[in-house]
């Protein structure tokens, strides 16, 4: 098989990568069979974004490059196609600013927020056409999906979900609920000030400014992941 390693980790990442090819797989850079992600939810996020809807194999479990066994073992499986598939859909965001238009794509939730902490931002948001409020003044707001919901939006609205998208509104000065729906199309226009936009973990984020607006939705793309039934690869070794 081909195989990509990714990790936070550089010297654990060589050692799996020569443990990989050791048990006769090929480690690549470009157009891999499977990704084995090395790390914590993190370096799942960084290589969905890298290799976006390619099968992963998150592995939790720093010391599999000590067990050549096991992992040769679980290779095998994937290689034999003895396991389950997970897939977790993504948020997609266009982001429409005067002079250009970028789309990034999230597992867990993209973020849109006051880029500067001293000024709330001033915002309108439309939810499948229909205006929530005439004007939002806040942070933002944060866009959800089911397995992200354990995360930022939780930490913003204290529940989480399993179907459909999440709309949290953050830090705003109206009591206004979360939404959770299927398939909605969310369109938030700044008013006043400049807002920051980020999909989970990317450092490379979006700024945006007044007339500017983003427009979320569920993506097409899934997340893929291998399910093996494996506790020693999902177990957090420190």
């Amino acid at each position: 098989m081909r195989i990509a390693v990714t990790g936070k980790i550089r010297e654990d990442v060589e050692k799996l990568k020569k443990q990989i090819e050791k048990c006769g797989h090929k480690v690549v850079d470009k157009n891999p069979e499977v990704v084995v992600s090395l790390g914590g939810d993190g370096s799942f996020l960084f290589a969905e974004r890298k290799f976006p809807g390619v099968l992963k194999l998150p592995v939790r479990n720093r010391n599999i490059c000590e067990k050549p066994d096991k992992l040769k073992g679980i290779l095998k499986r994937i290689e034999k196609k003895d396991y389950s598939v997970l897939e977790h859909n993504k948020v997609e965001a266009k982001i429409i600013k005067k002079d250009s238009t970028t789309v990034k794509t999230a597992v867990n939730e993209v973020s849109v927020r006051n880029r500067d902490v001293f000024h709330a931002l001033r915002f309108v948001v439309k939810v499948n056409g229909r205006k929530v409020e005439e004007e939002l003044i806040g942070d933002g707001i944060v866009v959800s999906t089911p397995f992200g919901s354990t995360g930022y939006f939780y930490s913003v609205t204290k529940t989480n979900f399993k179907k459909g998208l999440g709309i949290a509104f953050n830090n705003i000065t109206k009591d206004i609920k979360p939404m959770v729906l299927e398939n909605p199309v969310v369109r938030l226009k700044v008013v006043r000030n400049m807002a920051v936009v980020s999909a989970d973990n990317d450092e490379n984020v979006v700024f945006i400014d007044e007339g500017d607006a983003v427009e979320l939705k569920e993506s097409k793309e899934v997340a893929r992941v291998v399910e093996l039934g494996d506790s020693f690869l999902s177990k957090r070794v420190e």
